[in-house]
This record gives structure tokens, C-alpha cells and sequence, in this order.
């Protein structure tokens, strides 16, 4: 970049009264007012002319013969010359006769030397006098006092702990942002790390392309760029264009963020957004990932390597038709249980995109691993659309997705896929709202391990049926109606127990199975606690309008004396009407109907 040599001068003119002169005619003469080297002003111009010009590089001289200077509308005018003292004579419209004045164009005046065009020197103080400016290249570490007052734009590579990555050297803005990181100043704690913000603000306005992968291996740096409607990254190579670890110099500090930008993929094989694992408390915000489309491909990949990643927070980010959305592994050796957790994620604002055979959260298990993925004691809101009949919202494998609060609204293409699908070693309970909107064609859930609503309502819409092979736990929070059909919904309320010497579930579950234009089947099923077995059912009566089958856990067995414990060997048909018992039972079972204690007489078959 070619460095200024030329000094600037700027000025309004003005009558005695203050009002503005424009159009009058300025012309610079080298000399003083009187003295032996006193300008001549009997003409117009006077003489000798100045060198003058109209930058400050001195590339472009003004010839004030045929093109002198004139104020503008507003009084205004400016030239660049070398710093020094000249002669403005001014005449033409609005001027009575002329006006001839001394002028200085301040240079760099140190000790009162003053610094001619092109002038350098090494300095301990620079003193701008006459309210005039300052320009040039500085080097070194320059302090600048008082109001400093930039005129033009500010191009830096670094202010404080800021620092600029267009400024730094590179192939890509990948590189330059590595070279930036390994500028900034380090701090020990344990081990050495980076500290600092770089900062992307330069490339405001642009897309440009990224082949290298950024390593962001401390918690004290953030990357944030200008916005991600602002900065398009359009990543190019293969593994991940963003990886955030700390490299197993483990450190429960908290990290830094990554923002401001959209990340733009491509369909190579195993490539990925952002990358990160073994961190506590890293910040993802305002970001678009989109594009990743290629085998075991991802837009956002949390991954334990050696230890633990947790307290991620989520805001204002984007995952759009990437081949896995959000992708959860424990890629320790053997899947070592200590790298299992992945908790207390902050989602506040995540938003899905996803396509034909495509899945939006992934728990993926890794093959030979014991132990794969836990996340919990979380929060996530969550907004999704789909589209295309093989989409998936959630898939777990051998995987625990447990005690989150959630706020998942999903809609879907009606053209079919799968909401949940968990294989039978995974788990999925949750507190809070899960509502698909409903379609003519819906998406299915495939459920073999276990799903459970700990508090408030799931809705999974008309029409929704589930598949299940584990254990679910379900309250419907609309009745059905006579457009629903409804199979294989159970829902249950039970607790676990301690006696003392032993533990026990105990609680009732319901299971309906309603098809348009006939009747409901109802089942109850009750399980028993340690000890006695005392039912209470709030319906009231028993009859075989709304029982059909009372179900226990275990064979009946006589625990002592004339007690008798009744479990799932044991199935009691009720009938209504009315009978005249026989004398004599064998005994009775005691139950509860609503508060009142009732006693059920038992025979001889």
C-alpha cells in the first residue's frame, strides 16, 4: 500500500457577518506576506504558485493556472501539500477585491523541526500543533493521547486483544484465522493457552471460501464474525471446517462462542460444520449450517474423545439439510463410561431443516463401544420442518436422552418418516411439550427401548400410531374423536418404592385401542409394590363396560396365613349384574373402591 507524503489542509470561507462564500477562487503562493521573500499578489494569481495537490499521495498535482482551487456550495475547499507555511490569496465571487492571509500546513512537528514530505525518523513524542493532522504509516507500538479523531476508515490487525483474521496471512480464511489465534497473547492456568477475540468484522459483506480447518483449542478465544445474514464461509475441504477441543489439556473453564457467520457445506464424504467435544460451556450463536450433505456427514457434531463436554448453550442457530443435523458420539476408546456426558445444554433457540433421508439428532453409537451417549438435565427449544417420506427427527442408539425439559414444534410434508426411532437399549424421557402438527399421511414412531413423559403433555397429533417394544409412558392430553384412530397409546403413572431392605414399582398403567365407529378396548394393568397389594381405582365400580381384564404382576402365591398376593398368572374377569354368593368363602381379597375398604370373597373353582 502506497504510504501518504503530503500534508492536508482544509478551511471555510467566510465574510465578516460568518456567512458561507462558495464559488470564490483560492490560489496557494509559496512565500510570506512581506519580506524578502514576499509573494506578489498584483495579479490574479499571484506568483509563485505552490506545489499543491488533490490527495495525499502527491500522484495528483493541481494546476492552479487553469484549475485553481474553488470553495464549494459550503464554503468549503482542500488541498495537500508539503507541510510547511504558505500565502492564500483569494478573490472572485463574493470577495471584494482579494484576500491574502498566511497559512501553516501542519506537518510532524517534534522540538519545532518540521518533517517534510516523505520525512521519517524514529520519535519519542510527536506533537501536532495548529490543529492540523497527522498522517503516514506508524510502526512499533505508537500511544496516541487526547481525542483521536479518524476521518477515513481504520483498517487494523489488531486493537488490544482483538484481532482482525483478514489482516493475517493465508491461503483461505481458514488459515488466516489459525495465524490469528497463534498471535494472541497466552495464558497459563494448568497449561498454556490462547486468549482472545478474533474477529471476522472484515469480511462483512462477503462469501468466501474455506479449505483449511480452524482449530479453536482454548476456552479463553472466541471466533465471532459480523452476522450470518453478513459473511457466507463456503467450506470446500473434507473432515471439519471448525473444530473446537481442548486437545486433552482438559479445563472446566468456561469457553468462548463462536458466531456471526453461515457455513455453507459440501457432499464430500465425513465432512462437518462445527466439531467440537471435551469443552465446558461453549457458546454457538447466530449461526446458519447448511449443506452437509455427504456419507456420515454433519452440520453440528458433539463428540467426547476424553473426557466430557458440557453446559453448551445453543442460540439462534440454524441446521439446514445436513445429511445428520446434530450428531452425538462418544468416541473414547471402548466408549469409556467417564466420556459418556453430555449435560446441562442450554438449547435455546435451535432450528432444524431436514430432508429426504437425512436425520436431525443423532445418538450414534460407535461400533464396539459399551457405553455411548448421555445427555441430560437439559433444556431445549427446538423448531423443525420436514420434508420427504425417509426423514427422521430423532434417532438414539444404544443411548440415553433423559430428565430434559423440552419444547420441540415439529411439522412434516405429510408424506410419512419417522418422529422417534430408539433401538432397545435407549432411552428417552422428558419433561415439558412435544407437538407434530398433524398430516394425512403422519410420521410413524419406532419405539423398542423406552420413552417416557415425566410432566405435562405430548400430542402427537391425528391419525399417529407408535410401534413399541419397550416400555411408554404416555398421557394424551386430547380425547379422541371420530377422526382419530388411536393404537397401542399407553400411558402410566407409577413410582419406585424402598421398604427398608428392598425396592419395588409400583404404579397403574392404561392401554387404549380406539378405531373410528366402534367401541374402545380398555386394559388396565397394575403392578404390585413390596408387601400387600391394595388397588385403588377412582372410576369407580368395577364392570365390564370399562374393565375387561385386571392383570397383576406375578403368580398368585400365599405370603402368610390367609394373606394372598395376586400378580400376572392371576387374571380376574368381571362381569355385570347381580349374583347370589354362596356361604362359606375360601377367603377374602381386601381392596379399595375409591376410599371405601371393600372385601372381594374368593371360592373353590
Amino acid at each position: 500500500m502506497t504510504t501518504p507524503n503530503q500534508a492536508s489542509y482544509t478551511s471555510v470561507l467566510q465574510n465578516s457577518t460568518g456567512q458561507i462564500i462558495p464559488g470564490a477562487t483560492v490560489i496557494v503562493l509559496s512565500g510570506t506576506v512581506s519580506g524578502s521573500e514576499a509573494v506578489n499578489t498584483s495579479t490574479m494569481p499571484g506568483t509563485p504558485l505552490a506545489t499543491i495537490y488533490s490527495d495525499p499521495y502527491g500522484a495528483s498535482p493541481i494546476n492552479q493556472s487553469t484549475s485553481p482551487l474553488v470553495t464549494d456550495d459550503l464554503g468549503n475547499f482542500t488541498f495537500w501539500a508539503a507541510p510547511g507555511y504558505y500565502v492564500l490569496q483569494i478573490y472572485g465571487n463574493g470577495v471584494p477585491g482579494q484576500i491574502v492571509n498566511r497559512k501553516f500546513v501542519p506537518g510532524q512537528i517534534i522540538s519545532g523541526i518540521s518533517l517534510g514530505a516523505g520525512g521519517t525518523g524514529t520519535f519519542n513524542t510527536i506533537t501536532v500543533s495548529g490543529g492540523g493532522s497527522l498522517s503516514g504509516t506508524f510502526t512499533g507500538n505508537p500511544t496516541f493521547s487526547g481525542n483521536v479523531d479518524f476521518s477515513g476508515s481504520v483498517i487494523a490487525k489488531e486493537i488490544e486483544t482483538v484481532l482482525y483474521a483478514d489482516q493475517f496471512p493465508g491461503s483461505d480464511i481458514g488459515a488466516k484465522i489459525n495465524n490469528a489465534i497463534a498471535a494472541l497473547p497466552t495464558i497459563t492456568s494448568g497449561q498454556t493457552y490462547s486468549a482472545g477475540i478474533i474477529s471476522l468484522v472484515g469480511y462483512s459483506g462477503q462469501s468466501v471460501t474455506q479449505t483449511t480447518t480452524v482449530n479453536l483449542n482454548s476456552p479463553w478465544v472466541s471466533i465471532i464474525g459480523p452476522g450470518s445474514g453478513s459473511l457466507m464461509i463456503n467450506y470446500t475441504g473434507t473432515g471439519d471446517a471448525f473444530r473446537a477441543t481442548l486437545n486433552g489439556n482438559f479445563s472446566v473453564t468456561q469457553a468462548g462462542q463462536i458466531s456471526g457467520f453461515y457455513l455453507n457445506g459440501n457432499s464430500n464424504t465425513n465432512a462437518c460444520g462445527i466439531h467440537y467435544g471435551d469443552i465446558i460451556g461453549l457458546t454457538l450463536e447466530d449461526l446458519v449450517i447448511s449443506n452437509f450433505t455427504g456419507t456420515a456427514s454433519a452440520g453440528l457434531w458433539c463428540d467426547n474423545v476424553g473426557w466430557f463436554t458440557e453446559r453448551t448453550v445453543i442460540n439462534k442457530v440454524h441446521l439446514n439439510y445436513n445429511n445428520w443435523g446434530w450428531l452425538f458420539t462418544n468416541s473414547s476408546a471402548g466408549g469409556n463410561v467417564n466420556n459418556t456426558s453430555m449435560a446441562y445444554n442450554k438449547c435455546m433457540d435451535l432450528r432444524l431443516n431436514v430432508g429426504n433421508g437425512q436425520i436431525g439428532i443423532y445418538q450414534h453409537h460407535l461400533s464396539g463401544n459399551t457405553w455411548d451417549t448421555i445427555i441430560y438435565h437439559g433444556f431445549f427449544n427446538i423448531n423443525a420442518n420436514f420434508i420427504g417420506a425417509s426423514k427422521t427427527f430423532f434417532k438414539q442408539e444404544n443411548s440415553t436422552f433423559q430428565d430434559n425439559q423440552v419444547s420441540i414444534f415439529t411439522e412434516d410434508d405429510g408424506t410419512g418418516g419417522t418422529w422417534l426411532q430408539n433401538d432397545s437399549s435407549s432411552v428417552f424421557y422428558f419433561y415439558g411439550n412435544i407437538n407434530n402438527s398433524p398430516t394425512a399421511t403422519p410420521m410413524t414412531n419406532s419405539i423398542s427401548g423406552q420413552f417416557q413423559q415425566q410432566w405435562s403433555s405430548f400430542i402427537p397429533g391425528a391419525n399417529t400410531t407408535f410401534t413399541t417394544g419397550g416400555i411408554v409412558n404416555h398421557i394424551p392430553d386430547t380425547p379422541a374423536t371420530s377422526g382419530q384412530n388411536i393404537n397401542s397409546q399407553p400411558w402410566s403413572i407409577q413410582g419406585n418404592y424402598w421398604n427398608g431392605s428392598q425396592s419395588a414399582q409400583c404404579g397403574i398403567s392404561h392401554q387404549i385401542t380406539y378405531t373410528t365407529g366402534t367401541n374402545p378396548t380398555m386394559q388396565y394393568n397394575l403392578t404390585k409394590a413390596v408387601g400387600s397389594l391394595f388397588t385403588i381405582l377412582n372410576a369407580g365400580s368395577i364392570d365390564a363396560t370399562f374393565l375387561k381384564t385386571l392383570q397383576l404382576e406375578s403368580p398368585a402365591i400365599v405370603t402368610s396365613g390367609s394373606n394372598l398376593s395376586l400378580g400376572n398368572a392371576t387374571t380376574t374377569t368381571a362381569t355385570s349384574g347381580s349374583a347370589t354368593l354362596p356361604g362359606n368363602p375360601l377367603g377374602f381379597i381386601e381392596a379399595y373402591i375409591g376410599s371405601t375398604l371393600i372385601k372381594i370373597p374368593y371360592y373353590s373353582s
